[in-house]
């Protein structure tokens, strides 16, 4: 009688290794299209304009195509230009106000919303959704329309409240406070 060895063991066939590398790659083959599309669609304008701001480009460029290259120059003569900082602190101080605005809003909007009834909760969530997604341009004519002077909504409402005066030929963007408050 002959003793029979054990057969070693068998390494995982090639079709077994090859299932697993294709499970375990498969998120990543199934995001591959929408991040090429998104590599393409934002990285190549995110490209041109890098390229652009590193060239002298004005109007009779732009029109005769004769742009020259001026490297980091550009850059250099706007971090020496004094209203540079200014714009930079206004633009975050803008930033901060929004997003501080819209998330206080936000929250005891949801939190009034929380304690109406079923049907009157529905109705402003509706109001709310097709106001956001009013296109911009509407909305800058809607904006227009508030806020005009002459015929304006906002200057006719507080001129009939008739508690802080005349407002009937009010300009809210003639002063860069006042306008920055309507903006934010």
């Amino acid at each position: 009688n002959e003793l029979i060895a054990p057969r070693p063991s068998v390494a995982p066939s090639r079709r077994v290794r090859v299932g697993k590398l294709v499970n375990r790659s498969f998120p990543y083959l199934a995001i591959a299209p929408a991040l090429l599309t998104f590599i393409v669609l934002l990285g190549y304008p995110v490209f041109l304009v890098v390229v652009t701001s590193l060239e002298h480009f004005r109007l009779n460029e732009l029109a005769n195509g004769g742009e020259t290259w001026v490297g980091l120059a550009n850059y250099q003569r706007l971090l020496a230009d004094n209203e540079f900082v200014t714009i930079v602190i206004r633009t975050f101080i803008f930033m901060i106000a929004c997003v501080t605005l819209t998330m206080t809003l936000g929250f005891f909007v949801a939190l009034l919303l929380e304690r109406l009834n079923r049907f009157v909760r529905l109705i402003l969530s509706i109001a709310m959704i097709l106001a956001w997604a009013t296109p911009a341009v509407t909305g800058a004519v809607i904006f227009n329309w508030l806020f005009d002077p002459k015929l304006g909504v906002v200057n006719w409402a507080i001129g009939s409240l008739g508690i802080f005066g005349d407002y009937f030929n009010h300009g809210w963007f003639d002063t860069g406070f006042s306008a920055f408050s309507i903006i934010a």
